[in-house]
This record gives C-alpha cells, sequence and structure tokens, in this order.
C-alpha cells in the first residue's frame, strides 16, 4: 500500500515535507519518505506512534519500503530515480543497490523469494513494464 503525497501546502502555510509512505506486508510498520530522507515507525499500538529509525543520508526520497519487521529496507530518491538502494538500517550499512535503465515507479518485497529480495518495477520510454 503506498501513496504519493500531494503539493499544496498543509493548513498554516508551512511547506509539506512528505513525499511518499508506505506500510509493510502485515501492517505494523510504517515508512515515510521526505525531501530530508526517510523514517520507519512501529504501530504495535493504535494510541501510539514510535519512530523506530530516520535517515536523513539520503534526501529526496520518493519510494520507501520496509521488509515486514525486519532491518532491511529499500530505498529510492529523486536525485538517483533509477538506482535502487537495499539497506541495514540497524547496523547502518547498504547492503547492495540496483541500476536500472528507466526510472523507478514501484518497489514490493517478498520474504518468499530468495530469503527477501527486492522487485523493482518501472517503466521504459516506450511503456513496457520490467521487473527485477
Amino acid at each position: 500500500m503506498e501513496a504519493e503525497a500531494t503539493d499544496s501546502p498543509p493548513p498554516g502555510g508551512v511547506e509539506a515535507a512528505l513525499s511518499c509512505f508506505s506500510f509493510n506486508q502485515d501492517c505494523t510498520s510504517l515508512a515515510i519518505g521526505t525531501k530530508a530522507g526517510y523514517k520507519l515507525f512501529s504501530l504495535s499500538s493504535v494510541e501510539q506512534l514510535d519512530q523506530v529509525h530516520g535517515s536523513n543520508e539520503i534526501p529526496d526520497v520518493y519510494i520507501v519500503e520496509r521488509l515486514f519487521s525486519s532491518s532491511l529496507v529499500v530505498v529510492v530518491s529523486h536525485t538517483k530515480p533509477r538506482q535502487m538502494n537495499v539497506y541495514h538500517f540497524k547496523k547502518g550499512t547498504e547492503i547492495c543497490n540496483y541500476s536500472y535503465s528507466s526510472n523507478i515507479l514501484s518497489i514490493r518485497l517478498n520474504r518468499q523469494v530468495s530469503g527477501g529480495s527486492p522487485t523493482g518495477c518501472m517503466t521504459s520510454d516506450s511503456g513496457s513494464q520490467r521487473q527485477r
């Protein structure tokens, strides 16, 4: 479940920093992408939103996905829209990155495929879709 934020500012005239948000596969975590980076929140309680992790190392995030409640997070930034970065956020390390010939439009993570291998969906200039 993923959504794009609107460009209109919130009430009060403050510019919105939210670029995207997504829930993990079992809806126990919320990932938020912003102009400054991304944040991960635990949804263990209806009354409380606990921040699990935040990073400002990657600016202008427009896709962020977390694999269930693991430490694996995939991030795509407007600064490199053809590159998908896979991080172990608890260790603060990049596991790998994938580069594509077109901009990445969506990411879906699946624990069943190769132990949590990311699937990158994108569209080429001709409109066809490709997965990795």
